[in-house]
Order: structure tokens, then C-alpha cells, then sequence
């Protein structure tokens, strides 16, 4: 069974000149890059102090009801939670700006308005050790990427949050879930439990669960959203849940990391051709969606961006539906796209490529042809770039105007179609002294299979692929290196 590399860290990896410092720099990236998180074994949380945190949590978790609800908080997942239908036996408190004084201060005040000087100064102890933990990591990862000066701004501009959570036992011999799965949206959080034990599960990139058996001495670092963002997709957070069983509570520390006051951007040296610059808003047609991401691009807020871009969002799937009732209507298949419309996920990329340093034409983005049902494709200013692979197999140039929309099959269309409307291979060669500004908007079928209409096989048109699901055909793509194959699409379900 897979499981979680462990890595050595220590205080002494703070300097770069250690001997162990580029072996374990290795290992940290190669580790970041497979499974978005791994074990450290670190020495900078002595014995002492872990027994003295989870004396503190247990302290504060044994607190009334009425005085633990007193921690609020205005940001989404902190602040006491507790007693939910959806998570129960689950429970949490949580101090915002924990490598502050004032920030630990005024939690104790709230738990214990006489004070607890034991459990600030614990408390504090415990989350300086644990940031001083990500920034030996993630120095190691600047210093490996070659962007150590877009690292270092972040250093005085990171607000910590420590969370005391509980889990309590199953009532019955049966596993349950004890937290769903999910991301986190900070920029690194960092996990610590009381005993050794399973409980926390890794979603990996072949889409298996793995139980991590963590030692009191080991600590789970794992990147949050942000860290994806900010290292252009070579990082990805992992998907990761709680699973509870056996006859004990389960206790953890989490120390969680957010970015304010700047804005989280890749830096250049991680855009290349296989990685092209792009922020990806994901569920774009909700609220939760786009507000998601505006809050992890701007902490505190940004209301005119977000209104933008769920108007955008909208009117552009308005585009898609208009288009595809009318697909729907020639082949006389409506019936079989009306379902598709209460289940497709909008998907909003905002994409930029740099003019080339020279005078030579480069290659922006690899040929590939899209994943998605749709693509549709918008850009800035009126321009070449794009350039779409005929079925003579020439290229042509996309001299795309401001109020123009490339509306462009994907895979799954292509699948759903029976061949008829085939995905384009299509690249970007950038040339000129311009940079170039696109907007992409991709729909994603979920919860529903993909299969060729009865209406579009005949003869002419025997069936091409088999059933499959949207989301697993995505799975394939993503890990299992599918850009060697010549058509992924039959690779995966061609008859």
C-alpha cells in the first residue's frame, strides 16, 4: 500500500550551508510535487512542549459550551465549531493571528476572562515552532524553483491561524467520516496529532485513499490552494479527509498560513511551455465559487472582481447554451441535452503569455485538444495567437477581434457526438513586442454518464466510445501522463 514519504527536517535546515540541506531540499520538492504534502520529522517541537499543547487543547476543548461559542470569527471555516448534523462528533476552536501576541491574548481573555498565562505562552511556544517549520520548507522550495525573491515578501506579510480540533469515537464498530474531504484554502497548513494512529486520509493523484499513520513526532505538511496558485500548478493541494474508528477520541493541532496584502501570483520562472500562466476560478456560475477564490487572491475582499467575473461567467454559458440547443435541435437529440444543462460545472481561466524575449515566434501553449464538454475562448485585444489544426492537418491563425468568442468542441463533446463534432488540436505561438490576455470558459458534465445518443449511430456512425464519466476521463488525463498518447479519448474508451 502507498504511503506519505517521511522527511527529516530540521531547525538546522534554516541554514542553507548544512550539509543535509540540498538532499532534503530534493526530497521536500519531489514530495510537494507528487502527493501535495508529506511526514516531516521535526525537531524543533521537543517532547515537552507536545505535551504541553495537547494539555492546553484539552483544557480548552473541556470548557463549556456557552463560553467555547464565544470564539466567532468572520472568516469561512474559523471561530468554534461544533454540534453539526453535518459533522458530528467533530469540534474546533481557533486562534486568528497566532504569532501575535495580541491574537493569543485576546482568545485566552475570551476562554478565560481572569487569564491563562500557562496556555498563551504554550500556545505561542507552539505555533512559532510550527511556522518556523514552513519557512524551512518553503525556503527550501523558493531556493529550488530559482524564486527565492518572490518568497521572501511573504515572510512579512503571513497570518497564522491555530486550530484546536477534536474527534470524537464512533458509537458503533462501523468507520465514520469524520471530517468530508477537501482542500484547505490556506497557503500551507501544517498538522500534528496527540498519539500515534490512522485517521487522516490522502487522496493521491491515481485517486486512491491513504491512511496516514502519524507519530507524535511527525507533522503533515501539506499545501493549500494558494501554494497551488502560487506555484502554477506544480504544487496541488491535496484532497484529504477524516475517518474515524476504534474506541478513542483523536486530537490534533493545526497550524494554517494565509498571505494578506499582496497578491498571489506565480512567479515567471514557473511559466514555461508546459505550464502556462493561469488562475482557474473553478465552479464559476456560484457564488461560493468565485467568492472563494476572490478571498484567497485578496484576504480582505474584492467585491468589483468578483461581480465581474460571475457576470462574464454567466454570460458566456449563456453563449454555450444557445449553441448547443441548437446541436441539439439538428440532431433531434434534445431530449438528451436538457440533463446536461441542471449538471455542468463552469470552469473560468485567466490566462497570460509573455511576448517572446526575441524576435523568433514561440511556442505559448503546447497542441492539445481540450477535456472539457466546451471551450470557449475570449481575448483582450484583436490579435493572432491561437492557431487551430485543420482535418488537412494545417495550422490555422486565429486573428481573433475583442467581440469575437471561439466556441470550440471538447473531448467529451466529441465522445457525446459519436465522433461527429471533433475536438481541435489547437496551440498558442507567441510573436511581437505584446503580451497576450485570454479568458477561457470550459464546461465539465457531472454526476451524469457520457454516451453517444442512439439518434447519432448508424452505419455510417457505429458507436465509437464506450459510457464513461466526465470527471474520471479528467482523472486519466491528469495522472496518468496522457499528453504521450496520440488521442487520450480512445485510449480511455474507444471501441
Amino acid at each position: 500500500m502507498a504511503s506519505l514519504p517521511v522527511i527529516n527536517v530540521s531547525v538546522k535546515d534554516l541554514n542553507s550551508n548544512s550539509s543535509s540541506w540540498a538532499k532534503t531540499c530534493d526530497e521536500v520538492v519531489r514530495a510537494l510535487e507528487e502527493y501535495g504534502c508529506f511526514i516531516a520529522v521535526y525537531d524543533g517541537v521537543s517532547s515537552q512542549l507536545h505535551d504541553a499543547i495537547f494539555a492546553a487543547s484539552q483544557q480548552v476543548l473541556d470548557l463549556p459550551y456557552e463560553v467555547k461559542i464565544l470564539n466567532t470569527s468572520d472568516g469561512a471555516g474559523h471561530g468554534y465549531f461544533g454540534q453539526s448534523p453535518k459533522n458530528p462528533g467533530f469540534e474546533r476552536l481557533t486562534i486568528e493571528k497566532a504569532t501575535t501576541k495580541e491574537g493569543v491574548e485576546a482568545f485566552t481573555k475570551l476562554m478565560w476572562p481572569s487569564g491563562n498565562d500557562t496556555f498563551s505562552e504554550t500556545a505561542s511556544t507552539f505555533v512559532h515552532a510550527v511556522a518556523q517549520l514552513e519557512e524551512i520548507v518553503m525556503k527550501m522550495v523558493a531556493k529550488s524553483y530559482g524564486v527565492e525573491q518572490h518568497y521572501e515578501p511573504f515572510l512579512g506579510s503571513t497570518d497564522y491561524i491555530l486550530k484546536f480540533n477534536k474527534y470524537e469515537s464512533p458509537k458503533t464498530d462501523e468507520p465514520r467520516l469524520g471530517l468530508f474531504p477537501h482542500t484547505d484554502k490556506s497557503f500551507i497548513t501544517i498538522l500534528h496529532q496527540k498519539e500515534q494512529g490512522k485517521g487522516l486520509e490522502i487522496k493521491t493523484k491515481d485517486q486512491k485513499w491513504v491512511e496516514v499513520d502519524l507519530s507524535p513526532s511527525g507533522f503533515v505538511f501539506m499545501a493549500g490552494d494558494a501554494c497551488t496558485a502560487w506555484t502554477n500548478g506544480r504544487m496541488e493541494a491535496p484532497v484529504h479527509r477524516v475517518m474515524m474508528e476504534g474506541k478513542k477520541d483523536r486530537f490534533s493541532m493545526v497550524v494554517s498560513s494565509y498571505i494578506r496584502d499582496l497578491e498571489i501570483q506565480a512567479p515567471q520562472e514557473l511559466v514555461d511551455e508546459e505550464h502556462p500562466m493561469q488562475l482557474t476560478i473553478e465552479k464559476a456560475t456560484t457564488k461560493e465559487g468565485v467568492e472563494a477564490f476572490a478571498k484567497l487572491m485578496w484576504p480582505s475582499g474584492n467585491d468589483t472582481f468578483s461581480e465581474t467575473a460571475s457576470t462574464f461567467v454567466h454570460a458566456v454559458a449563456q453563449l454555450e447554451e444557445i449553441v448547443m440547443r441548437m446541436v441539439a435541435k439538428s440532431y433531434g437529440i434534445e431530449q438528451h441535452y436538457e440533463p446536461f444543462l441542471a449538471s455542468t460545472d463552469y470552469i473560468l481561466k485567466f490566462n497570460k503569455y509573455e511576448s517572446p524575449k526575441g524576435d523568433e515566434p514561440r511556442l505559448g501553449l503546447f497542441p492539445h485538444t481540450d477535456k472539457s464538454f466546451i471551450t470557449i475562448l475570449h481575448q483582450k485585444e484583436q490579435g493572432k495567437g491561437l492557431e487551430i489544426k485543420t482535418k488537412d492537418q494545417k495550422w490555422v491563425e486565429v486573428d481573433l477581434s475583442p467581440s469575437g468568442f471561439v466556441f470550440m468542441a471538447g473531448d467529451v463533446c466529441t465522445a457525446w457526438t459519436n465522433g461527429r463534432m471533433e475536438a481541435p488540436v489547437h496551440r498558442v505561438m507567441m510573436e511581437g513586442k505584446k503580451d497576450r490576455f485570454s479568458m477561457v470558459v470550459s464546461s465539465y458534465i457531472r454526476d451524469l454518464e457520457i454516451q453517444a445518443p442512439q439518434e447519432l449511430v448508424d452505419e455510417e456512425h457505429p458507436v465509437q466510445y464506450k459510457p464513461f464519466e466526465h470527471y474520471k476521463y479528467i482523472d486519466f488525463h491528469t495522472y496518468q501522463n496522457s499528453r504521450k498518447l496520440r488521442n487520450p479519448l480512445k485510449h480511455y474508451c474507444g471501441v
